[in-house]
């Protein structure tokens, strides 16, 4: 298929769920005008199940993190000295698959040599430290974008852990 025939077929569709949008509004909004209903309390819900920002005629944009930290390098300052604080909390997936496994053969023997040893090197500077790990429930969107997704390995966790 020609590259143009293809952006014209996108732009039609594109056309049609914004018509439907359109039309849906429209019905919404003279149901609640004539229920004299709240308009700033309609305005502030969503009226797709994945926001227009975020997707293309309802497929969602798809980005790395590696991606994202590159557009927010320039909008960021960050600060020159770390801040004191008595807790630290640590995304336990992104520690572990940043900690390259060396010597270990085993899960527990990763842990060993690798994990604890880092969480116990951070634990030292704070008074507290809390280890978390992403869970996903069926209905989120992260669940949805994991299913639809194949994965490609991530160029921008290949870096060292630092507490």
């Amino acid at each position: 298929m020609d590259f143009f025939q293809q952006e014209k077929v996108h732009t039609i569709a594109k056309e049609k769920v914004l018509k439907k949008d359109c039309q849906l509004f429209s019905k919404m909004l003279i149901s609640c005008q004539k229920r004299e209903c709240n308009l700033h309390e309609f305005f502030s819900h969503e009226n797709q199940p994945i926001p227009a920002s975020l997707s293309d005629v309802g497929r969602i944009h798809a980005c790395q993190k590696s991606q994202l930290a590159a557009m927010l390098k320039g909008k960021v300052t960050l600060p020159v000295a770390e801040p004191e604080t008595d807790v630290i909390i640590i995304d336990g997936s992104a520690l572990i698959s940043t900690l390259p496994p060396r010597m270990a053969k085993t899960f527990a023997e990763h842990t060993e040599m690798e994990f604890i040893p880092k969480v116990d090197a951070c634990s030292r500077k704070y008074h507290r430290t809390d280890i978390v790990f992403d869970t996903y429930k069926a209905p989120s969107l992260k669940s949805e974008l994991d299913r639809n997704e194949v994965r490609e390995p991530d160029a921008g966790s290949q870096g060292q852990a630092n507490c």
